[in-house]
This record gives structure tokens, sequence and C-alpha cells, in this order.
């Protein structure tokens, strides 16, 4: 470990004052500004609420799929320290736009690394503190580069980068499923095993002869839900379907075990229970 300052480990590049009478509704290059860094230190953005621009400007000021960005004024309160890798994008590219710095690493020093380093509580603190400005705060690459930091080699520094970055990806790719998936919070449970039984055919009958009505009706979104105790099981499982398919959506990974059919409930929402009762069916 050595001892430094974020100044001897990289540069910033501030971004371009861009016209706001330029802007456009539709083009090539879409602003990257302060809102699309979250306070997750991930990219966001909604291709609903972006501008696009269309006048002349520095070419280096594009930026480029994994380019690491960073705040310069602290549009929302803990924003500085966050930063964002900015995501491949199709038909359009981010330009560089002003308050928003991109991050340009030394030969030896690891972006993957310096993406943990800068949301570290040590870094954050040092940067609010030589921050300007009341209801909006501001910084400076000059402030910045004056962080004092410890960092280790490079090569345990693409250690340290790769793991943390590969857990980030299984959250973000884990929360994109969860995001997917429609609102529960307001679904209630069908009697799932008719007459008290509990057998294969029975719970099979039963499930598709509900799924393929759902189909046929359109009557909404179908989930169903395992609870078990099982130490092979470990948590609740689901399987989603969505009315317009009898394929499941997302399935919940399975582990051999010996099914307890009576542990199976279905659920609906509120809305599909009201027309399935409106309709006098019993599935």
């Amino acid at each position: 470990m050595k001892k430094c300052k974020l100044g001897d480990l990289f540069k910033i590049q501030q971004g371009y004052a861009f016209k706001s009478e330029k802007y456009q509704k539709s083009g090539r290059y879409v602003l990257c500004t302060l809102g699309n860094i979250s306070s997750e230190n991930n990219f966001k953005y909604d291709l609903k609420k972006v501008n696009y621009y269309s006048d002349d400007f520095p070419n280096n000021f594009i930026l480029n799929e994994g380019d690491l960005i960073i705040p310069l004024t602290e549009q929302t309160f803990g924003l500085f320290g966050n930063t964002a890798f900015v995501p491949h994008t199709e038909n359009f590219q981010f330009v560089l736009n002003q308050r928003v710095g991109k991050i340009i690493p030394n030969e030896d020093v690891e972006k993957y690394y310096l993406h943990y380093l800068l949301s570290t509580n040590s870094v954050r603190d040092q940067i609010e503190a030589t921050a300007t400005g009341t209801s909006q705060r501001n910084t400076s690459p000059k402030n910045i580069y004056d962080v004092v930091v410890w960092v280790p080699e490079y090569d345990k520094q693409k250690q340290i980068g790769k793991i943390l970055y590969d857990i980030e990806k299984k959250i973000n790719n884990n929360n994109a499923i969860n995001n997917n998936l429609p609102n529960y919070s307001s679904m209630v449970a069908w009697p799932f095993i008719s007459n008290g039984k509990s057998s294969f055919l029975n719970w099979i009958k039963v499930l598709f002869s509900f799924i393929f009505f759902a189909i046929k009706e359109n009557i909404g979104d179908v989930l169903l839900w395992y609870s078990s105790k099982s130490s092979c099981l470990g948590t609740n499982n689901l399987i989603f379907f969505k009315s317009s398919s009898p394929i499941p959506c997302w399935v919940a990974p399975w582990e051999r075990i010996s099914f307890n059919f009576s542990k199976f409930s279905l659920w609906i929402t509120e809305a599909t229970y009201s027309k399935v009762n409106s309709l006098h069916c019993n599935p």
C-alpha cells in the first residue's frame, strides 16, 4: 500500500457547455448530466426524459461505453464520491455535459478499483469538506486531486476491482429481474388444492387449468408461490406467468426435493380475482 493523492492516479476532463437552444427531441447525441449518476453508484437514464443535441461540438466530449464519470455538483445530498460507468447504447451516444467530469486513469491505475475507492467514506468526507455553495454544493478537479488515499499495487487493484464489480453486476441483474415483475403488494391467495386433495395429478390439473383459463380470458398475471422450510430449498420460490403466455417468465432455481403439494398456493391480483369471480369460474 502507498499513500498518495487522487491527482496522482487520474485526471478529470470537465464537461462541455452545450447550448440549451440546440436541444432536440431526437438525434444521435444525448446529454450526460448529473441526473445520470445515481445514489447507488450506477448510471441511470430514461430516454423519455433526455435532451438530444444537434449542433457542432468538439469530438473529445463524446463518451464511450465503459467511461467513468463523476459529479462536480452535488445535485442531491450524498452524491459526491459516486461514480458511474457509461453503458452500452444503441443508435445514440452520450456526450459529457458541464458539471460532470470524465475520469481518465493513469496507465498503472485500474478504473474499476477507482470506482469503489471514490465511494469510500474517507474520500466522500474529504470532497465534502472542500465543497462550496449552499443549495447545491460544488467541487472542482483540483479539490478532488487533493484527496489523500492509500492504494495497493496495480495487480491488487485489478483483483479487488474485478471482485467488487462482478458482485455489483449480479446485484444489478437481480434488481432488473425484480423490477420487471409486477407489484405483488395487493395480491390475494386463491385456494389451490381442490377438495383437500394434494396429489401430483390434481395439482398439475388445477395449475394448468387455471393458467390456460387466465390466458383465454385475459384475466391478468399469475404467481405460483411455494413455501418450504426444507433446508435444501432454503427460501421461498416462485414461478411467474404472464397472462399472454403459458411459459414462465422467470423460474427460481429448484433443488431436488420431495414436494409437499399442500404447501403450494396460487396468487393473483385483486383485479384478476374480481374478474374470475364475475365469470363464476372455480379453477
